[in-house]
């Protein structure tokens, strides 16, 4: 099951302190920092789902539809270069 939101937030926070750790050798530093982009690239593609569902609400708003949105139709990598 893959974490929620405030999870990888929560673990992301925990990475970023180790990192401004003076103690951290340059391969863990390494690992831990991909580590850190990879649960960023996952809460981006969260909060996109969250806002394209936003989106769909307030467009039924009135007809009180709502338009499930399929998560993994959209795992676009906003991150990752062109």
């Amino acid at each position: 099951m893959e974490p929620t939101f405030e999870e990888s937030l929560n673990h992301l926070e925990t990475i970023i302190k180790k990192l401004d750790n003076d103690n951290t050798g340059l391969d863990e530093a390494l690992t831990s920092y991909e580590e850190a982009v990879k649960i960023l690239k996952r809460c981006y593609n969260m909060l996109s789902t969250a806002e394209r569902k936003i989106e769909i609400l307030r467009k039924k708003d009135g007809k009180n539809e709502i338009e499930t949105v399929n998560e993994n139709e959209y795992k676009s990598d906003p991150l990752k270069e062109k």
